[in-house]
Formats: C-alpha cells, sequence, structure tokens
C-alpha cells in the first residue's frame, strides 16, 4: 500500500492495489479443496511459492512505474494465490474436537496427531480407490463471500484514506504506524473474544 502510494503518486492507485488481495475470498473454496485432494502440505507449498512470485512481481512492478490497473491486477494474483494456512491449520483442529477420546483436552489435541492429515478423505462409495464428489457449498456461504469482498473494499478504502490524510498532514511515514496499530487492535478484539463467557451463543458474538 505505502509502496504504490510512493511510487505512483496516487492515494487512488493505492487502495485498489491494497483492496486487490481480497481476491482470496472467491480462490479460498478452491485451495481448501485441492488440499482435501492433494494434501494440505502440496497445496500450502504450492501457493505459497506461487504468491511469493506474485508479491515479487507486484513489488518490481511499483518499482518499475507501471500504471494502472496493473498493478491492482498483481495485487489479485497475489490474494488469489494465499496458501491459507491460518484457515487450513484450524480445519485441523476439527477433527480431534469432535473425537470422544480428547473431547475437553485442549492440551492434547496436537499431540494425539502429530503428523496425520486429519481430514483426509476416505475413499468414495465406488471403493477404496475412489473417491467421494466433494458436496456444493451451502446458499449460505454467498452473502458471506459478498460479506468479505466488501470487507476488502472496506480495508482498501481505510487504507488509502490513512495514506491520503497522513500525506496531506506532511506525515507521510506515519502511515506505516498507522497501520499497525489497527493491526494490534485488532488482534486484541480477536484475543478479547476468548474471554467472552461460554455461556453466550456465537450467532451473538
Amino acid at each position: 500500500m505505502l509502496l504504490v502510494a510512493r511510487t505512483s503518486g496516487s492515494p487512488a492507485a493505492a487502495g485498489l492495489t491494497g483492496g486487490a488481495p481480497a481476491g482470496q475470498v472467491a480462490c479460498g473454496p478452491l485451495v481448501g479443496q485441492l488440499a482435501d485432494r492433494h494434501g494440505r502440505r502440496t497445496v500450502v507449498l504450492a501457493f505459497s511459492l506461487a504468491n511469493a512470485a506474485a508479491i515479487a512481481a507486484l513489488v518490481a512492478g511499483a518499482l518499475d512505474g507501471l500504471s494502472v490497473p496493473s498493478p491492482a491486477l498483481l495485487g489479485a494474483v497475489a490474494g488469489a494465490t494465499v496458501p491459507l494456512i491460518g484457515p487450513l491449520g484450524r480445519a485441523r483442529l476439527v477433527a480431534p474436537v469432535r473425537s470422544p477420546r480428547v473431547h475437553g483436552r485442549r492440551g492434547a489435541l496436537l499431540r494425539e496427531h502429530p503428523r496425520r492429515d486429519l481430514l483426509r478423505p476416505g475413499p468414495g462409495p465406488g471403493g477404496p480407490g475412489r473417491r467421494a464428489r466433494a458436496p456444493r457449498p451451502p446458499r449460505s456461504v454467498l452473502p458471506l463471500r459478498a460479506a468479505l469482498a466488501l470487507q476488502g473494499a472496506m480495508f482498501g478504502a481505510c487504507q488509502a484514506g490513512v495514506t491520503a490524510l497522513t500525506e496531506r498532514l506532511g506525515q507521510e511515514q506515519q502511515a506505516g504506524l498507522v497501520y499497525a496499530a489497527m493491526g494490534v487492535m485488532s488482534a486484541v478484539a480477536g484475543l478479547s473474544m476468548t474471554a467472552v463467557p461460554a455461556r453466550i451463543p456465537l450467532t451473538a458474538r
């Protein structure tokens, strides 16, 4: 965000580039399906390499003075190739959490299965050599995707506003500190959710 704003001189171009990585919203389900089919290790390594290449191309393009929409397109590729390490890691905990053997034993979740792929699909109905076709995602996922896309647009607009404001105030270097403060408060908000009493349902949270 800061790099594109500095090299292009346009907060609008920086905002478009900052919001473009929300493309992971569209490609996230594909990453999950590939992980189910080929295993998490293979998919994470492949997408990590692709993501590194996309980010390197974005940085090189920004330094080379590429005009809009090239940085935004490279940002979209960078977003589409995010390896989703966090979501895949959280999905790995679903199986042991549901298991009666480890239910209630939080410190044992990872120790019970140190190296196994807990959610690897079993053989399909056609026999051990065939896999069942993955079910279609429920319709309730569509509003979630739209909300996440709007969230990406909101972050891009917010970052563009911060960049423009600090530039107007003659304190461009302070924009990075503002972004860092936003990230810290986001982490605080996430961690504070663990302090909410368990009697409050997830919908209310």
